[in-house]
């Protein structure tokens, strides 16, 4: 959305929201006669074996599409294992029981937290003593929306790396949207997003 800036100047301030990874094809980017640069994207959301018609397929084994691509069955297997520790780490930093893992999204967190310590409620409360404008944490979380489940461990990790890295920033944590967005798997994701909470607390 934009709103007219203030001032004899008038000017516009744009606010934008990214809701789907890209990343820029190879050799596309090219700068136009007006001046402008453009280039051709690939979005890293909609997986090739989604929608098969294997029962084998990414979608139907409960893959995380959004995490990584399959390849053969030794390369299908050791992404599976790598999601699998990604899953378990997530489930750490929600404080979430192993029983609890297939219906955590959509549930409030205080009710998550009751299986154990709930890394990222105790994050939130901590930072709400330290908010560089008031409400800075309640409308970061509102911005935010409902924080992704345990079976979506990249969209968790994307969910953690935005919060704990705000704008205005507040200065509680380490930067680590670039190493989110450059990590090639979900349990990377996991491991940067995870490190960075825990270190913050700390």
């Amino acid at each position: 959305h934009h709103k007219n800036g203030g001032g004899d100047g008038g000017g516009v301030s744009l606010v934008l929201r990214g809701t789907r990874r890209f990343e820029i094809v190879p050799d596309s980017v090219s700068t136009v006669e007006q001046g402008w640069t453009t280039a051709q994207i690939k979005y890293l959301n909609q997986d090739p074996h989604a929608n098969a018609a294997d029962s084998n397929s990414a979608e139907s084994i409960g893959f995380d599409v959004n995490d990584e691509s399959l390849g053969t069955d030794h390369e299908d297997e050791e992404l599976m294992e790598s999601l699998a520790r990604a899953k378990d780490k997530a489930k750490e930093l929600i404080g979430a029981a192993e029983s609890d893992a297939v219906a955590i999204e959509g549930r409030s967190r205080s009710s998550i937290s009751a299986a154990g310590i709930n890394r990222i409620d105790e994050w939130i409360e901590l930072a709400r003593k330290n908010e560089r404008q008031p409400n800075q944490i309640d409308l970061l979380l509102k911005d935010l929306g409902e924080m992704p489940g345990v079976h979506r461990p990249t969209e968790l990790a994307f969910w953690i790396g935005a919060l704990i890295n705000p704008l205005p920033a507040m200065g509680v944590a380490m930067e680590v949207r670039p190493a989110l967005l450059m990590a090639d798997t979900a349990e990377e994701r996991m491991e940067i997003a995870g490190d960075a909470l825990v270190r913050s607390i700390r």
